[in-house]
Protein backbone atom coordinates (compact mmCIF):
# COMPACT_ATOMS: atom_id res chain seq x y z
CA UNK A 1 0.00 0.00 0.00
CA UNK A 2 2.63 2.67 0.70
CA UNK A 3 4.62 1.31 -2.55
CA UNK A 4 1.52 2.14 -4.30
CA UNK A 5 0.68 5.71 -2.61
CA UNK A 6 4.65 6.16 -3.04
CA UNK A 7 4.75 5.58 -7.14
CA UNK A 8 1.29 7.53 -7.10
CA UNK A 9 3.05 11.02 -5.67
CA UNK A 10 6.12 10.44 -7.56
CA UNK A 11 3.97 10.16 -10.59
CA UNK A 12 1.93 13.24 -10.09
CA UNK A 13 5.45 15.24 -9.27
CA UNK A 14 6.35 14.05 -12.21
CA UNK A 15 3.21 15.13 -14.49
CA UNK A 16 3.70 18.25 -12.41
CA UNK A 17 7.22 19.26 -13.54
CA UNK A 18 6.42 18.60 -17.31
CA UNK A 19 3.65 21.03 -16.96
CA UNK A 20 5.84 23.78 -15.23
CA UNK A 21 8.30 22.65 -17.97
CA UNK A 22 5.96 23.45 -20.71
CA UNK A 23 4.49 26.32 -19.14
CA UNK A 24 8.35 27.87 -18.87
CA UNK A 25 9.04 27.09 -22.73
CA UNK A 26 5.47 29.27 -23.67
CA UNK A 27 6.67 32.02 -21.41
CA UNK A 28 9.84 31.79 -22.97
CA UNK A 29 8.67 31.36 -26.71
CA UNK A 30 6.02 34.33 -25.94
CA UNK A 31 8.77 36.63 -24.55
CA UNK A 32 11.18 36.30 -27.36
CA UNK A 33 7.74 36.98 -29.90
CA UNK A 34 7.70 40.33 -28.06
CA UNK A 35 10.94 41.56 -27.95
CA UNK A 36 11.07 40.51 -31.94
CA UNK A 37 7.80 42.91 -32.46
CA UNK A 38 8.64 45.58 -30.41
CA UNK A 39 12.48 45.60 -32.06
CA UNK A 40 10.51 45.31 -35.74
CA UNK A 41 7.97 48.09 -34.42
CA UNK A 42 11.09 50.17 -33.43
CA UNK A 43 12.69 49.56 -36.44
CA UNK A 44 9.57 50.92 -38.37
CA UNK A 45 8.90 53.60 -36.55
CA UNK A 46 12.69 54.79 -36.92
CA UNK A 47 12.70 54.28 -40.29
CA UNK A 48 9.15 56.28 -40.35
CA UNK A 49 11.14 59.24 -38.26
CA UNK A 50 14.15 59.35 -40.64
CA UNK A 51 11.80 59.97 -43.81
CA UNK A 52 9.84 62.33 -41.94
CA UNK A 53 12.75 64.39 -41.36
CA UNK A 54 14.36 63.73 -45.04
CA UNK A 55 10.93 64.98 -46.64
CA UNK A 56 10.46 67.84 -44.35
CA UNK A 57 14.37 68.69 -44.71
CA UNK A 58 14.19 68.56 -48.15
CA UNK A 59 11.05 69.88 -48.60
CA UNK A 60 12.37 73.11 -46.91
CA UNK A 61 15.25 73.58 -49.08
CA UNK A 62 13.31 73.18 -52.28
CA UNK A 63 11.08 75.83 -50.75
CA UNK A 64 13.98 77.95 -49.54
CA UNK A 65 15.56 77.64 -53.18
CA UNK A 66 12.64 77.27 -55.57
CA UNK A 67 11.40 81.27 -55.26
CA UNK A 68 15.20 82.52 -55.58
CA UNK A 69 15.47 80.48 -58.67
CA UNK A 70 11.91 81.35 -60.01
CA UNK A 71 13.15 85.21 -59.49
CA UNK A 72 16.67 84.87 -61.05
CA UNK A 73 18.23 85.45 -58.07
CA UNK A 74 20.31 81.95 -57.82
CA UNK A 75 22.00 81.06 -61.63
CA UNK A 76 22.08 77.48 -61.30
CA UNK A 77 24.24 77.57 -65.22
CA UNK A 78 27.14 79.61 -62.94
CA UNK A 79 26.54 77.50 -60.18
CA UNK A 80 27.23 74.12 -62.46
CA UNK A 81 30.13 75.81 -64.28
CA UNK A 82 31.74 77.11 -61.23
CA UNK A 83 31.88 73.23 -60.05
CA UNK A 84 33.12 72.29 -63.39
CA UNK A 85 35.75 74.87 -63.09
CA UNK A 86 36.77 74.12 -59.56
CA UNK A 87 37.07 70.22 -60.64
CA UNK A 88 38.88 70.89 -63.31
CA UNK A 89 41.24 72.60 -60.89
CA UNK A 90 41.84 69.70 -58.86
CA UNK A 91 42.85 67.50 -61.82
CA UNK A 92 46.40 67.32 -63.00
CA UNK A 93 47.06 67.93 -66.61
CA UNK A 94 48.23 64.62 -68.83
CA UNK A 95 51.30 64.94 -70.83
CA UNK A 96 52.86 63.23 -73.96
CA UNK A 97 54.24 60.35 -72.37
CA UNK A 98 56.90 59.59 -74.91
CA UNK A 99 59.90 58.44 -72.21
CA UNK A 100 59.58 54.87 -73.42
CA UNK A 101 59.98 55.62 -77.20
CA UNK A 102 62.37 58.32 -77.31
CA UNK A 103 65.07 57.14 -74.52
CA UNK A 104 66.34 54.18 -76.02
CA UNK A 105 67.50 56.46 -79.12
CA UNK A 106 68.89 59.04 -76.75
CA UNK A 107 70.90 56.25 -75.08
CA UNK A 108 72.33 54.76 -78.47
CA UNK A 109 73.66 58.46 -79.32
CA UNK A 110 74.69 59.48 -75.67
CA UNK A 111 75.09 55.79 -73.68
CA UNK A 112 76.48 58.05 -70.69
CA UNK A 113 73.08 59.82 -70.02
CA UNK A 114 71.61 59.63 -66.45
CA UNK A 115 67.69 59.91 -67.26
CA UNK A 116 66.66 59.78 -63.27
CA UNK A 117 69.36 62.10 -63.07
CA UNK A 118 68.08 64.96 -65.90
CA UNK A 119 64.78 64.62 -64.70
CA UNK A 120 65.50 65.50 -62.18
CA UNK A 121 67.64 68.68 -63.08
CA UNK A 122 64.43 69.27 -65.08
CA UNK A 123 61.93 69.74 -62.15
CA UNK A 124 64.40 71.52 -60.05
CA UNK A 125 64.70 74.00 -63.27
CA UNK A 126 61.23 74.65 -63.69
CA UNK A 127 60.72 75.19 -59.31
CA UNK A 128 63.19 78.14 -59.67
CA UNK A 129 62.20 79.33 -63.03
CA UNK A 130 59.14 80.08 -61.37
CA UNK A 131 60.44 80.91 -57.73
CA UNK A 132 62.79 83.54 -59.90
CA UNK A 133 59.28 85.64 -61.60
CA UNK A 134 57.87 85.53 -57.86
CA UNK A 135 61.28 86.90 -55.96
CA UNK A 136 61.92 88.96 -59.33
CA UNK A 137 65.01 87.72 -58.89
CA UNK A 138 66.77 85.99 -62.12
CA UNK A 139 70.05 84.77 -59.94
CA UNK A 140 68.19 82.18 -58.58
CA UNK A 141 67.95 79.67 -61.49
CA UNK A 142 69.68 77.03 -60.85
CA UNK A 143 70.90 75.03 -64.57
CA UNK A 144 69.28 77.59 -66.64
CA UNK A 145 71.01 78.83 -69.81
CA UNK A 146 71.03 82.76 -71.11
CA UNK A 147 68.38 82.11 -72.86
CA UNK A 148 66.38 81.13 -70.02
CA UNK A 149 67.86 83.32 -67.86
CA UNK A 150 67.25 86.29 -70.58
CA UNK A 151 63.13 85.62 -71.08
CA UNK A 152 63.18 85.66 -66.81
CA UNK A 153 64.61 89.18 -66.49
CA UNK A 154 62.56 90.19 -69.36
CA UNK A 155 59.38 88.99 -67.58
CA UNK A 156 60.40 90.70 -64.29
CA UNK A 157 60.64 93.88 -66.01
CA UNK A 158 57.43 93.93 -67.59
CA UNK A 159 55.38 93.38 -64.26
CA UNK A 160 57.85 96.08 -62.82
CA UNK A 161 57.09 98.26 -65.58
CA UNK A 162 53.09 97.75 -65.21
CA UNK A 163 53.49 98.25 -61.28
CA UNK A 164 52.72 94.24 -60.71
CA UNK A 165 53.89 91.07 -59.24
CA UNK A 166 53.55 87.46 -60.20
CA UNK A 167 53.35 84.94 -57.76
CA UNK A 168 53.47 81.15 -58.07
CA UNK A 169 52.71 79.77 -54.46
CA UNK A 170 52.17 75.82 -53.54
CA UNK A 171 54.30 74.58 -56.67
CA UNK A 172 54.30 70.82 -56.94
CA UNK A 173 55.14 68.49 -60.10
CA UNK A 174 52.49 65.37 -60.57
CA UNK A 175 55.01 63.73 -63.73
CA UNK A 176 57.54 64.58 -65.77
CA UNK A 177 58.14 62.74 -68.82
CA UNK A 178 59.95 62.82 -72.14
CA UNK A 179 57.94 64.27 -75.05
CA UNK A 180 60.65 64.66 -77.96
CA UNK A 181 64.00 63.51 -78.67
CA UNK A 182 64.94 65.73 -81.70
CA UNK A 183 68.77 65.15 -83.67
CA UNK A 184 69.51 67.61 -86.55
CA UNK A 185 73.27 68.24 -88.07
CA UNK A 186 74.90 70.19 -85.09
CA UNK A 187 71.95 70.26 -82.63
CA UNK A 188 70.41 67.42 -80.10
CA UNK A 189 67.64 68.46 -78.61
CA UNK A 190 65.61 66.49 -75.48
CA UNK A 191 62.18 68.20 -74.59
CA UNK A 192 60.58 67.44 -71.83
CA UNK A 193 57.00 67.67 -70.48
CA UNK A 194 55.95 68.58 -67.31
CA UNK A 195 52.50 68.49 -64.71
CA UNK A 196 52.40 71.12 -62.29
CA UNK A 197 50.19 72.78 -60.24
CA UNK A 198 50.26 76.18 -58.21
CA UNK A 199 48.09 79.01 -56.53
CA UNK A 200 48.45 81.42 -59.45
CA UNK A 201 47.80 85.24 -58.63
CA UNK A 202 49.38 88.70 -60.20
CA UNK A 203 49.04 91.57 -57.53
CA UNK A 204 49.59 95.47 -57.98
CA UNK A 205 51.58 97.66 -55.35
CA UNK A 206 49.41 97.64 -52.67
CA UNK A 207 48.64 93.97 -52.84
CA UNK A 208 45.30 93.60 -54.48
CA UNK A 209 45.16 90.68 -56.47
CA UNK A 210 44.76 91.55 -60.39
CA UNK A 211 44.12 88.21 -61.32
CA UNK A 212 44.25 84.26 -60.60
CA UNK A 213 43.36 83.25 -56.91
CA UNK A 214 45.29 82.54 -53.91
CA UNK A 215 42.80 79.89 -53.13
CA UNK A 216 41.78 78.18 -56.20
CA UNK A 217 44.80 75.79 -57.65
CA UNK A 218 45.62 75.92 -60.85
CA UNK A 219 47.14 73.67 -63.15
CA UNK A 220 48.81 73.59 -66.16
CA UNK A 221 51.59 72.12 -67.94
CA UNK A 222 55.29 73.19 -69.53
CA UNK A 223 57.56 72.02 -72.07
CA UNK A 224 61.69 72.19 -71.37
CA UNK A 225 64.31 71.81 -74.20
CA UNK A 226 67.41 70.13 -72.88
CA UNK A 227 70.07 70.98 -75.89
CA UNK A 228 73.55 69.15 -76.38
CA UNK A 229 76.33 71.11 -77.19
CA UNK A 230 79.99 70.87 -78.17
CA UNK A 231 81.30 73.54 -76.13
CA UNK A 232 79.30 76.06 -74.51
CA UNK A 233 81.43 79.30 -74.98
CA UNK A 234 81.52 78.89 -78.37
CA UNK A 235 77.72 78.55 -78.10
CA UNK A 236 77.12 81.23 -75.85
CA UNK A 237 79.14 83.68 -77.78
CA UNK A 238 77.50 83.08 -81.64
CA UNK A 239 74.36 83.15 -79.38
CA UNK A 240 73.18 79.78 -81.68
CA UNK A 241 72.50 76.31 -80.21
CA UNK A 242 73.49 74.76 -83.81
CA UNK A 243 76.93 74.41 -83.71
CA UNK A 244 78.75 71.61 -85.95
CA UNK A 245 79.59 68.52 -84.69
CA UNK A 246 83.25 67.62 -86.17
CA UNK A 247 86.23 66.12 -84.95
CA UNK A 248 88.74 69.08 -83.47
CA UNK A 249 91.99 67.45 -85.07
CA UNK A 250 90.77 66.31 -88.65
CA UNK A 251 88.04 68.03 -89.29
CA UNK A 252 86.06 65.18 -90.05
CA UNK A 253 81.92 65.02 -89.00
CA UNK A 254 81.22 62.58 -86.24
CA UNK A 255 79.12 59.70 -86.40
CA UNK A 256 77.73 59.17 -83.36
CA UNK A 257 76.77 62.11 -81.30
CA UNK A 258 77.79 59.89 -77.77
CA UNK A 259 81.29 59.31 -79.73
CA UNK A 260 84.36 59.09 -77.66
CA UNK A 261 86.81 59.12 -80.45
CA UNK A 262 86.56 60.08 -84.11
CA UNK A 263 86.18 57.35 -86.49
CA UNK A 264 88.65 59.04 -89.04
CA UNK A 265 91.86 59.60 -87.19
CA UNK A 266 91.10 57.97 -83.71
CA UNK A 267 91.34 61.41 -81.30
CA UNK A 268 90.09 61.18 -78.39
CA UNK A 269 86.98 64.07 -78.79
CA UNK A 270 85.60 63.90 -74.86
CA UNK A 271 89.08 65.22 -73.32
CA UNK A 272 89.34 67.74 -75.74
CA UNK A 273 85.91 69.42 -76.47
CA UNK A 274 83.64 70.54 -73.27
CA UNK A 275 80.51 68.74 -73.83
CA UNK A 276 77.40 69.92 -71.88
CA UNK A 277 73.56 69.60 -71.98
CA UNK A 278 72.15 73.13 -71.31
CA UNK A 279 68.83 73.69 -70.48
CA UNK A 280 67.19 77.15 -73.25
CA UNK A 281 63.52 77.18 -73.12
CA UNK A 282 61.15 77.30 -70.51
CA UNK A 283 57.46 77.72 -72.44
CA UNK A 284 53.82 77.27 -70.85
CA UNK A 285 52.01 74.86 -72.52
CA UNK A 286 48.08 76.30 -74.52
CA UNK A 287 46.46 74.29 -76.06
Amino acid sequence: MLLETTLAMGTVFAAGAIVWVVVGLVVVVAAAVIVSSVTRGLKRAKRKIHREITNSVTSQIIKTVAGPMNRGDINMSGIMKQAVTESMEEQPKSVSGATSLMLPRIIRDFPDFEYDEMRERTKLLLKSYLDAITQNNADILTDAGDEIKQNVRNIIADLENNRQSRHFDSIKIHQTEIKNYNKTAGRCVITFDLSVEYYDYTTDTAGNIITGSKTSKHQSRYNIDLIYVQDREIVEQSGSNAIGINCPNCGAPLSMLGAKTCSYCGTGVVDINLRAWTYNRVKEFVR
